[in-house]
């Protein structure tokens, strides 16, 4: 918010003062967490499901907030108010305002990352390759919506020379005013995919959110896309270059795995528009897609490094030092090993979230790592917000588990849990795999995620993958728990 003098902020948000401030300096950033309050920091009160944020107003003030912005009027003598109090209609609304304002007057390269899988995975990545060599302001966690994408924007200061940010969607309509919001220099594409069915409805219904992004570029930008995705391939606007990325062979930057193991991968980047000559990375990460991830991530930071004056071939060994060395996210195909018994049990936690695209990868990540000795046991949940696709959607996922088996003649042992697996675990038990079905209606509770971990055994290789609302995590905690790490 360092552009944005305190003065202006009641006409930006067509709000008013309920203290009016006593100078016009900026704050240096805003959070609706009275937690993370600082000195100089504004805090935005909003009215939660669960908390209300009204609440904690005299929290943020005792802590040294220097504005707070609230939704509903309050009398300052009550909070022993020592800071301007701005009051506007929807704290929401007011934010993203701001945060349009703040983008409009905002002269570095901002990054936005767009799909149906992955973009937070791509986000980070993204964020690892510029900071290798600039100062990045990144969204954190998954601040996609209406309320992250502003506090990604609002927090970029003076001292940042780039941002990026994550722009998610459920429903129709939802990323078109955020792409507006977010106005980028740089749009990164992961591709469309059956991603929250339940709004979306359809893999064209996820091509419509994307592409709506298209006119809020800048003229003399980038958009980098996925070469393997043919909804959102050929995606491009005027005055924008684009750059394919992907296993095609038509792709603009083509990739190649050289090899790919519980280990990582090993694969090779052959672009030569964008570098020249091929580039070889070495990754922490498991999934073939994870290949692509890293190759935007490269290319979206020659495009900031381009943009900022740098000069790309003296930074761009820093740039695959930084990805190759990066660390998949919490939760996502994370593999750990333990000892168990008197052998090693693998752990893939993939547990963070899961839509029919996700899980389909998952098993083919397991087809080309696992290896015949290996007990593969699968602990999956419910892909929520498929709506109608539900029943035909955990069917097809038992489809993937069989050809897994049959194709990697694999020992395989399932653990099912929610509702809708039940379609899957009675599908699994006609083709002769063992299935469990724990019926949970809401989260996986801790004595269900205390049996499943009993089950495993040395050297199986578990997988943990379900929609977050499942909470997996649980039985990774359980197997954690029982069994010590081994350095990786």
């Amino acid at each position: 918010m360092h552009t944005l003098p305190l003065n202006e902020l009641a006409s930006i948000t067509n709000g008013q003062w309920i203290t009016e401030p006593t100078d016009t300096a900026p704050v240096t950033g805003l959070t609706s967490d009275s937690r993370e309050v600082t000195t100089n920091l504004a805090f935005a009160a909003i009215r939660g499901e669960k908390t209300d944020g009204h609440e904690y107003i005299a929290k943020a003030i005792a802590s040294g907030a220097r504005l707070v912005i609230v939704e509903q009027d309050i009398d300052p003598d009550s909070i022993h108010h020592t800071c301007p109090i701005l009051r506007v209609d929807r704290t929401i609304d007011a934010l993203g305002k701001l945060a349009t304002e703040h983008r409009n007057r905002l002269s570095v390269p901002v990054v936005a990352v767009v799909g149906a899988n992955g973009k937070t995975s791509t986000k980070a990545a993204i964020a690892c390759a510029i900071g290798s060599f600039a100062h990045v302001r990144s969204a954190p966690k998954s601040f996609n919506n209406d309320l992250g994408v502003p506090l990604t924007l609002l927090n970029t200061t003076a001292d940042h020379e780039a941002v990026v940010c994550e722009i998610g969607t459920n429903d129709p309509g939802e990323t078109a005013p955020l792409a507006a919001m977010v106005q980028p220099n740089i749009l990164v594409i992961t591709g469309a995919g059956r991603e929250h069915l339940e709004g979306l409805g359809s893999v064209e219904g996820s091509a419509s959110e994307i592409e709506s992004c298209l006119a809020s570029m800048q003229q003399n930008s980038f958009i980098i896309t996925n070469a393997d995705e043919p909804f959102t391939s050929n995606l491009t606007a005027p005055e924008c270059t684009t750059t394919r990325i992907g296993f095609h062979e038509n792709a603009d930057a083509r990739v190649f795995i050289d090899e790919q193991s519980i280990d990582g991968i090993t694969m090779t980047l052959r672009a030569p528009v964008l570098l020249g000559t091929p580039v070889t990375l070495h990754l922490h990460t498991i999934a073939a897609h994870s290949a692509r991830t890293a190759s935007m991530a490269l290319a979206a930071s020659m495009c900031v490094a381009q943009r900022t004056g740098r000069n790309t071939r003296e930074i761009l060994p820093g740039i695959i030092s930084a990805i190759s060395n990066r660390q998949p996210e919490p939760m996502r195909m994370e593999v750990s090993s333990h000892q168990t018994g008197n052998g090693a049990l693998t752990l893939i936690n993939d547990a963070y979230n899961a839509n029919p695209d996700s899980m389909q990868s998952a098993m083919e990540t397991l087809a080309a790592i696992a290896y015949g000795h290996m007990r593969v046991v699968l602990v999956l949940g419910d892909m929520r917000e498929t709506g109608t696709h539900a029943q035909a959607v955990h069917k097809e996922l038992a489809d993937h588990i069989v050809s897994l088996r049959d194709q990697a003649r694999l020992e395989i042992v399932a653990f099912l849990v929610g509702t809708s697996v039940k379609w899957t675990h009675d599908r699994l038990c006609q083709a002769g795999i063992a299935s469990h079905l724990f019926v949970e209606h809401q989260s996986c509770s801790d004595e269900t995620a205390a049996q499943i971990a009993e089950h495993a055994k040395p050297n199986d290789l578990v997988l943990l993958k379900a929609s977050r609302s499942i909470g997996l995590e649980r039985v990774a905690e359980h197997l954690v728990r029982q069994n010590a790490p081994i350095s990786r």
